[in-house]
Protein backbone atom coordinates (compact mmCIF):
# COMPACT_ATOMS: atom_id res chain seq x y z
CA UNK A 1 0.00 0.00 0.00
CA UNK A 2 1.27 3.45 -1.15
CA UNK A 3 2.38 6.36 1.21
CA UNK A 4 -0.36 8.33 -0.75
CA UNK A 5 -3.05 5.27 -0.39
CA UNK A 6 -2.46 5.50 3.12
CA UNK A 7 -2.87 9.04 3.63
CA UNK A 8 -6.34 9.42 1.79
CA UNK A 9 -7.60 6.41 4.10
CA UNK A 10 -6.49 8.18 7.00
CA UNK A 11 -7.82 11.81 6.19
CA UNK A 12 -11.49 9.65 5.26
CA UNK A 13 -11.52 8.41 8.35
CA UNK A 14 -11.14 11.38 10.46
CA UNK A 15 -13.53 12.63 8.06
CA UNK A 16 -15.88 9.70 8.48
CA UNK A 17 -15.50 10.36 12.51
CA UNK A 18 -15.99 14.13 12.33
CA UNK A 19 -18.76 13.46 10.44
CA UNK A 20 -20.38 10.47 13.31
CA UNK A 21 -19.85 12.76 15.95
CA UNK A 22 -21.29 15.73 14.03
CA UNK A 23 -24.49 13.32 13.46
CA UNK A 24 -24.87 12.62 17.01
CA UNK A 25 -24.60 16.66 17.71
CA UNK A 26 -27.42 17.25 15.55
CA UNK A 27 -29.71 14.74 17.59
CA UNK A 28 -31.99 17.01 19.39
CA UNK A 29 -31.14 15.78 23.33
CA UNK A 30 -34.45 14.77 25.26
CA UNK A 31 -35.79 17.82 26.93
CA UNK A 32 -34.85 19.71 23.48
CA UNK A 33 -37.01 17.41 21.68
CA UNK A 34 -39.86 17.97 24.26
CA UNK A 35 -39.56 21.25 23.71
CA UNK A 36 -40.18 20.78 19.97
CA UNK A 37 -42.79 18.73 20.85
CA UNK A 38 -44.27 21.30 22.88
CA UNK A 39 -43.79 24.20 19.85
CA UNK A 40 -45.78 21.95 17.74
CA UNK A 41 -48.34 21.11 20.05
CA UNK A 42 -48.25 17.81 20.87
CA UNK A 43 -48.70 18.54 24.52
CA UNK A 44 -49.26 14.16 25.59
CA UNK A 45 -46.50 12.40 23.63
CA UNK A 46 -44.15 15.50 25.64
CA UNK A 47 -45.71 15.12 28.48
CA UNK A 48 -45.45 11.23 28.57
CA UNK A 49 -41.56 11.90 27.33
CA UNK A 50 -41.46 14.28 30.41
CA UNK A 51 -42.61 11.34 32.92
CA UNK A 52 -40.34 9.05 31.50
CA UNK A 53 -37.80 10.89 32.16
CA UNK A 54 -38.68 12.00 35.90
CA UNK A 55 -38.99 7.93 36.25
CA UNK A 56 -35.65 7.74 35.17
CA UNK A 57 -34.46 10.28 38.17
CA UNK A 58 -33.95 13.54 36.22
CA UNK A 59 -34.83 16.52 38.10
CA UNK A 60 -32.95 19.31 36.32
CA UNK A 61 -34.80 22.44 36.72
CA UNK A 62 -35.81 22.92 33.09
CA UNK A 63 -37.01 19.37 32.79
CA UNK A 64 -39.09 19.91 35.86
CA UNK A 65 -40.80 23.24 34.37
CA UNK A 66 -40.81 21.99 31.11
CA UNK A 67 -43.65 19.93 32.90
CA UNK A 68 -45.38 22.76 34.92
CA UNK A 69 -45.21 24.43 31.00
CA UNK A 70 -47.22 21.38 29.88
CA UNK A 71 -49.60 20.72 32.51
CA UNK A 72 -50.67 24.53 32.45
CA UNK A 73 -51.13 23.88 28.73
CA UNK A 74 -53.40 20.69 29.63
CA UNK A 75 -55.67 22.78 31.60
CA UNK A 76 -54.47 19.90 34.75
CA UNK A 77 -54.57 22.71 38.03
CA UNK A 78 -53.65 19.76 40.44
CA UNK A 79 -51.18 18.35 38.07
CA UNK A 80 -49.46 21.82 37.39
CA UNK A 81 -49.63 22.46 41.25
CA UNK A 82 -47.23 19.22 41.87
CA UNK A 83 -45.16 20.40 39.18
CA UNK A 84 -44.66 23.77 40.49
CA UNK A 85 -44.07 21.84 44.07
CA UNK A 86 -41.32 19.84 42.30
CA UNK A 87 -39.88 22.64 40.96
CA UNK A 88 -39.20 24.60 44.27
CA UNK A 89 -38.01 21.63 45.91
CA UNK A 90 -34.99 21.94 43.89
CA UNK A 91 -35.23 25.89 43.73
CA UNK A 92 -36.81 26.95 47.13
CA UNK A 93 -38.02 30.22 47.08
CA UNK A 94 -37.86 30.82 43.26
CA UNK A 95 -39.92 33.90 42.81
CA UNK A 96 -41.73 32.96 39.54
CA UNK A 97 -42.16 29.83 40.51
CA UNK A 98 -44.00 31.18 43.85
CA UNK A 99 -45.98 33.53 41.54
CA UNK A 100 -47.11 30.74 39.43
CA UNK A 101 -47.72 27.67 42.73
CA UNK A 102 -50.10 31.54 44.00
CA UNK A 103 -52.03 31.66 40.66
CA UNK A 104 -52.83 28.20 40.40
CA UNK A 105 -53.87 28.06 44.27
CA UNK A 106 -56.49 30.99 43.18
CA UNK A 107 -57.71 29.09 40.33
CA UNK A 108 -57.93 26.18 42.32
CA UNK A 109 -60.34 28.02 44.99
CA UNK A 110 -57.46 27.58 47.54
CA UNK A 111 -57.68 31.02 49.03
CA UNK A 112 -55.81 30.33 52.40
CA UNK A 113 -52.94 29.36 50.72
CA UNK A 114 -53.11 31.54 47.72
CA UNK A 115 -52.65 34.27 50.61
CA UNK A 116 -50.00 32.21 52.55
CA UNK A 117 -48.00 31.99 49.59
CA UNK A 118 -47.94 35.04 48.06
CA UNK A 119 -47.62 36.61 52.09
CA UNK A 120 -44.26 34.52 51.84
CA UNK A 121 -43.40 35.51 48.33
CA UNK A 122 -43.94 39.43 49.12
CA UNK A 123 -42.32 38.92 52.87
CA UNK A 124 -38.79 37.49 49.96
CA UNK A 125 -38.91 39.19 47.50
CA UNK A 126 -40.84 42.75 48.27
CA UNK A 127 -42.57 44.26 44.93
CA UNK A 128 -44.79 47.53 45.64
CA UNK A 129 -47.54 46.44 43.06
CA UNK A 130 -47.51 42.91 44.58
CA UNK A 131 -47.76 44.31 48.18
CA UNK A 132 -50.49 45.94 46.83
CA UNK A 133 -52.33 43.50 45.89
CA UNK A 134 -52.15 41.49 48.78
CA UNK A 135 -53.69 44.46 51.03
CA UNK A 136 -56.06 44.67 49.15
CA UNK A 137 -56.90 41.23 49.39
CA UNK A 138 -56.95 40.96 53.13
CA UNK A 139 -59.14 43.97 53.17
CA UNK A 140 -61.63 42.37 50.92
CA UNK A 141 -61.80 39.71 52.51
CA UNK A 142 -61.40 40.99 56.43
CA UNK A 143 -58.13 39.81 57.28
CA UNK A 144 -57.57 43.21 59.15
CA UNK A 145 -54.84 41.37 61.38
CA UNK A 146 -53.12 39.69 58.71
CA UNK A 147 -53.34 43.35 56.72
CA UNK A 148 -52.34 45.52 59.84
CA UNK A 149 -49.17 43.12 60.17
CA UNK A 150 -47.93 43.30 56.79
CA UNK A 151 -48.68 47.04 56.60
CA UNK A 152 -46.16 47.41 60.15
CA UNK A 153 -43.69 44.82 58.56
CA UNK A 154 -43.31 47.49 55.74
CA UNK A 155 -43.82 50.90 57.44
CA UNK A 156 -40.87 52.96 56.86
CA UNK A 157 -40.08 51.41 53.84
CA UNK A 158 -40.23 53.15 50.03
CA UNK A 159 -42.75 50.35 49.19
CA UNK A 160 -45.92 51.58 51.26
CA UNK A 161 -47.67 54.93 49.62
CA UNK A 162 -49.16 57.30 51.47
CA UNK A 163 -52.97 55.47 51.31
CA UNK A 164 -51.66 52.72 53.10
CA UNK A 165 -49.51 55.12 55.65
CA UNK A 166 -53.52 56.24 56.13
CA UNK A 167 -54.67 52.77 55.97
CA UNK A 168 -52.27 52.00 58.52
CA UNK A 169 -52.96 54.93 60.90
CA UNK A 170 -56.62 54.20 60.76
CA UNK A 171 -56.47 50.19 61.93
CA UNK A 172 -53.83 51.56 64.40
CA UNK A 173 -56.69 54.23 65.92
CA UNK A 174 -59.29 51.68 66.11
CA UNK A 175 -57.38 49.72 68.30
CA UNK A 176 -56.92 52.26 70.06
CA UNK A 177 -53.06 52.54 69.68
CA UNK A 178 -53.08 56.35 69.11
CA UNK A 179 -48.95 56.17 69.82
CA UNK A 180 -48.26 54.52 66.16
CA UNK A 181 -51.55 56.03 65.01
CA UNK A 182 -49.82 59.65 65.24
CA UNK A 183 -46.41 58.43 64.08
CA UNK A 184 -48.13 57.05 60.91
CA UNK A 185 -50.61 59.54 60.69
CA UNK A 186 -48.17 62.77 61.42
CA UNK A 187 -46.07 61.28 58.41
CA UNK A 188 -49.40 61.54 55.65
CA UNK A 189 -49.90 64.61 56.90
CA UNK A 190 -46.63 65.62 55.91
CA UNK A 191 -46.95 63.81 52.19
CA UNK A 192 -50.57 63.96 51.75
CA UNK A 193 -51.51 66.76 48.91
CA UNK A 194 -52.91 70.10 50.38
CA UNK A 195 -56.61 68.95 49.50
CA UNK A 196 -56.21 65.54 51.53
CA UNK A 197 -58.70 65.76 54.38
CA UNK A 198 -59.75 62.48 55.98
CA UNK A 199 -56.71 61.63 57.09
CA UNK A 200 -55.77 64.78 58.26
CA UNK A 201 -59.15 65.25 60.46
CA UNK A 202 -58.63 61.32 61.42
CA UNK A 203 -55.01 62.58 62.63
CA UNK A 204 -56.96 65.04 64.41
CA UNK A 205 -59.13 62.67 66.37
CA UNK A 206 -56.23 61.13 67.89
CA UNK A 207 -54.50 63.63 69.14
CA UNK A 208 -57.18 65.05 70.86
CA UNK A 209 -57.82 61.46 72.32
CA UNK A 210 -54.34 60.96 73.19
CA UNK A 211 -54.24 64.91 75.74
CA UNK A 212 -52.32 67.38 72.32
CA UNK A 213 -55.06 70.09 72.27
CA UNK A 214 -52.18 72.15 71.32
CA UNK A 215 -51.30 70.36 68.31
CA UNK A 216 -54.24 69.37 67.06
CA UNK A 217 -55.45 73.40 66.87
CA UNK A 218 -51.70 74.24 65.48
CA UNK A 219 -52.08 71.49 62.69
CA UNK A 220 -55.74 72.51 61.97
CA UNK A 221 -54.70 76.37 61.59
CA UNK A 222 -52.25 75.79 58.69
CA UNK A 223 -55.23 73.28 57.43
CA UNK A 224 -57.61 75.57 56.92
CA UNK A 225 -55.35 77.66 54.92
CA UNK A 226 -54.94 75.16 52.37
CA UNK A 227 -58.81 73.88 51.94
CA UNK A 228 -60.47 77.38 52.22
CA UNK A 229 -63.61 75.44 52.26
CA UNK A 230 -66.20 76.57 54.58
CA UNK A 231 -67.74 73.17 55.78
CA UNK A 232 -64.70 71.71 56.03
CA UNK A 233 -63.14 74.72 58.23
CA UNK A 234 -66.09 74.04 60.76
CA UNK A 235 -65.24 70.48 61.15
CA UNK A 236 -61.89 70.52 62.87
CA UNK A 237 -63.77 73.33 65.09
CA UNK A 238 -66.66 71.33 65.90
CA UNK A 239 -64.25 68.37 66.59
CA UNK A 240 -62.41 70.32 69.28
CA UNK A 241 -65.43 71.56 71.12
CA UNK A 242 -66.86 67.98 71.05
CA UNK A 243 -63.68 66.62 72.94
CA UNK A 244 -63.91 69.22 75.46
CA UNK A 245 -61.07 72.14 74.26
CA UNK A 246 -64.00 74.84 73.90
CA UNK A 247 -60.92 77.57 74.65
CA UNK A 248 -59.16 75.90 71.50
CA UNK A 249 -61.99 75.73 68.90
CA UNK A 250 -62.88 79.65 70.26
CA UNK A 251 -59.61 80.02 68.61
CA UNK A 252 -59.55 78.21 66.03
CA UNK A 253 -62.97 80.10 65.05
CA UNK A 254 -60.94 83.58 65.70
CA UNK A 255 -58.28 81.99 63.04
CA UNK A 256 -60.51 81.04 60.65
CA UNK A 257 -62.73 84.62 60.40
CA UNK A 258 -58.74 86.23 59.98
CA UNK A 259 -57.75 83.92 56.97
CA UNK A 260 -61.25 83.14 55.31
CA UNK A 261 -63.22 86.41 56.00
CA UNK A 262 -65.06 85.65 53.06
CA UNK A 263 -66.05 82.74 54.29
CA UNK A 264 -66.79 83.56 57.55
CA UNK A 265 -70.49 83.66 57.95
CA UNK A 266 -70.65 80.63 56.01
CA UNK A 267 -68.48 78.58 58.65
CA UNK A 268 -70.20 80.28 61.53
CA UNK A 269 -73.23 79.07 59.33
CA UNK A 270 -71.94 75.72 59.65
CA UNK A 271 -71.17 75.86 63.44
CA UNK A 272 -74.78 77.00 64.34
CA UNK A 273 -76.37 74.25 62.51
CA UNK A 274 -73.91 71.53 64.87
CA UNK A 275 -75.48 73.36 67.57
CA UNK A 276 -72.39 75.42 68.25
CA UNK A 277 -73.76 78.95 68.55
CA UNK A 278 -71.69 80.13 71.11
CA UNK A 279 -68.18 79.44 69.19
CA UNK A 280 -70.34 81.21 65.76
CA UNK A 281 -70.56 84.44 67.70
CA UNK A 282 -67.12 84.37 68.64
CA UNK A 283 -66.38 83.79 65.02
CA UNK A 284 -68.50 86.26 63.86
CA UNK A 285 -66.99 88.95 66.19
CA UNK A 286 -64.06 88.31 64.96
CA UNK A 287 -65.08 88.91 61.43
CA UNK A 288 -67.02 92.41 62.29
CA UNK A 289 -63.81 93.88 64.24
CA UNK A 290 -61.47 92.59 60.98
CA UNK A 291 -63.84 93.92 58.63
CA UNK A 292 -65.71 97.14 59.41
CA UNK A 293 -67.30 97.88 56.05
CA UNK A 294 -68.13 94.86 54.63
CA UNK A 295 -69.40 94.91 51.00
CA UNK A 296 -73.29 95.24 50.44
CA UNK A 297 -73.48 92.19 48.53
CA UNK A 298 -71.86 90.08 50.72
CA UNK A 299 -74.03 91.37 53.63
CA UNK A 300 -77.49 90.71 51.90
CA UNK A 301 -76.69 87.46 50.75
CA UNK A 302 -75.29 86.32 54.40
CA UNK A 303 -78.02 88.41 56.59
CA UNK A 304 -79.80 85.42 57.00
CA UNK A 305 -77.16 83.46 58.63
CA UNK A 306 -76.12 86.07 60.80
CA UNK A 307 -79.30 87.07 61.87
CA UNK A 308 -79.67 83.33 62.61
CA UNK A 309 -76.37 82.99 64.74
CA UNK A 310 -76.88 86.08 66.62
CA UNK A 311 -79.78 85.37 67.89
CA UNK A 312 -78.91 81.53 69.41
CA UNK A 313 -78.78 81.25 72.72
CA UNK A 314 -75.43 79.66 73.97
Amino acid sequence: MTRSVRRHIIVTGVIAIFALAGGFLLIPREDEYVAMLTRDGRYEEASRMLLSMRRAGDRRPQVLMQMLVLRIKLGDIPGALEAVEAVLAVQPGAPRAQEIMADLLLQSGQLDEYLRVTDRLVRSHPDTDRLSRLLALYRHHGRYDAELELLQTFAGSRYLSVPDYERLGALLSARGDWDDAKRWLRLVDRRAPAGETSARLRLLHVLLRSGRVEEAQRLAETWLTKWQNPYLAGRPIIRLAQAGAVRSAVALARVCAERMPEAALQVAGVLTESAHPEIARELLARWIDLVSEPSADAAITNLGVAQTVLSRRS
